[in-house]
């Protein structure tokens, strides 16, 4: 196409033609996020999610129902917003040289789709020290259920070395959320069955759950017990995490605001056509990532 004038209608077929290559990218583009969060949508600045507090739970009715009334924690996940421009040059649509807009559109597609998956990992990342609903960070030893201290946190590195090394670890991460029991006094009936590492632990992580035996000659009680998501946006190479992941609603969430999607200056008349011979397009999105309840995960330092 030999372009002589930039005119509204060229400027409109570039654009076009980079959302085209924007969506193409955003589809393709493969995130690990929803395995652990759930998408909530936002209509606001902000969500209050103080309601997060115990899990409800049937009991016997015996007389008048017994009311579970809900525990205003002031919990509220702020919405932040994001973006990415492109600076396309006039000269270049002039000379039809837009090759390279091509995979920057590309790459803001897949920036854009990756977003959600960055920040939810980010916060996984920094799920020892950022509180949760109850005050606590969202991996501690000091949760409360009713009166009671509880922990879903420890410092065992993963291992296959032995099955005791394997109990101590792994084992012990399953025992502390299958015991979990309610202020009642009733079993939560968890099954944390998502065994998330970074790529450090893939390899350990991996044989834990699909080998027979153990390095001491032990059989694998394991085997089978959980799949393993390996997450390259985990940082702490000796940190892991076991999930519930199979209830209402995750341990995490994506709080979605405002859908990534593709805008535009393309006025003529800018002053910065004028003065910068540039037109501008890029993405947009607004959203942030968050925590549930603490009782769906345990976290190890993998440090002790």
């Amino acid at each position: 196409m030999i372009i002589k004038q930039v005119t509204a209608a060229v400027l409109q077929a570039v654009y076009s033609n980079l959302r085209a290559d924007f969506n193409n990218a955003f589809k393709e583009t493969e995130v690990q996020y929803l395995k652990v969060a759930t998408v909530v949508p936002s209509s606001s600045s902000e969500n209050d999610y103080g309601w997060v507090s115990e899990f409800p739970s049937m009991t016997e009715w015996v007389g008048k129902k017994t009311i579970q009334e809900l525990e205003e924690h002031g919990y509220a996940v702020k919405n932040k917003a994001f973006q990415v421009t492109i600076a396309v040059k006039k000269h270049r649509i002039d000379d039809n040289q837009l090759g390279a807009y091509k995979i920057q559109a590309q790459g803001a597609g897949k920036s854009a789709k990756k977003l959600p998956n960055q920040q939810v990992f980010k916060l996984l990342n920094n799920a020892f020290v950022t509180k949760c609903f109850d005050g606590q960070p969202m991996i501690s030893s000091n949760h409360k259920i009713g009166k009671k201290n509880v922990s879903n946190k420890g410092v065992k590195p993963l291992s296959i070395v032995s099955l005791e090394a394997a109990q101590e670890s792994f084992g012990a991460a399953r025992i502390a959320m299958r015991s979990l029991l309610n202020e009642n006094g009733d079993p939560l009936d968890l099954n944390p069955t998502l065994l998330v590492v970074p790529p450090a632990l893939g390899d350990i992580a991996r044989a834990l759950v699909t080998a027979t035996q153990f390095k001491d000659g032990n059989p694998n009680p394991y085997k089978g017990a959980a799949e393993v998501l390996e997450v390259g946006a985990l940082t702490d190479p000796d940190a892991w995490f076991l999930m519930d992941v199979d209830q209402a609603i995750k341990p995490l969430i994506w709080q979605n605001r405002e859908e990534a999607h593709l805008v535009s200056q393309t006025d003529l008349s800018s002053e910065r056509v004028f003065m910068d011979g540039e037109f501008l397009f890029g993405a947009e999105a607004r959203g942030n990532a968050g925590f549930t309840f603490w009782q769906l995960i345990y976290g190890s330092t993998g440090k002790g």
